[in-house]
């Protein structure tokens, strides 16, 4: 796991490819595809040199993403039902549901689940201006889980980022 911590009231932000704490110290660097014929994969890098390996962004009627981080189990998170309201993540067996608590708002609740229990709310997401998405840690949760379920957050929450996959 990586060695650098989250608390809460901590605040992060994706700017750009980079997530960053309010003192501007870089997080991870969103990831970019490699050239045609590379064997390089896109990947999250976190600043101390851990790294989620993705795969392909699917978004046909449902949005699905997958990523593996130090060999482990399949990381995942997926839309549920027909909007994009509700999201299920899965980060190598922590399981957490990333939901906006009403129809109206663009905030999103990152809350971690136990054997189908609540454990309450870890992270609150909402995009802010100029592309990016602001991330407030109100719980115990790995920034490799953070920077996973909220890099595929922007592409979602965010509609003005471009990215390189």
């Amino acid at each position: 796991m990586s060695s650098i911590q989250l608390y809460p009231g901590d605040r992060l932000t994706w700017k750009g490819e980079e997530l960053t704490d309010d003192s501007g110290f870089v997080i991870a660097t969103a990831p970019t595809i490699a050239q045609a014929g590379s064997v390089q994969s896109p990947t999250i890098a976190l600043t101390d040199g851990e790294r989620i390996v993705l795969g392909r962004v699917k978004s046909f009627l449902h949005f699905h993403l997958e990523g593996r981080y130090e060999s482990a189990a399949p990381w995942t998170i997926t839309q549920r039902g027909l909007t994009v309201t509700k999201f299920v993540a899965d980060c190598g067996g922590r399981e957490y549901t990333l939901n906006r608590p009403r129809l109206t708002t663009l905030r999103r609740e990152i809350r971690a689940v136990s054997g189908g229990s609540d454990e309450g709310v870890v992270a609150v997401v909402k995009p802010a201006a100029r592309g990016e998405l602001q991330v407030f840690i109100s719980g115990d949760v790995p920034v490799a889980d953070i920077a996973f379920m909220t890099w595929a957050l922007t592409l979602v929450d965010v509609p003005a980022r471009r990215t390189k996959i």
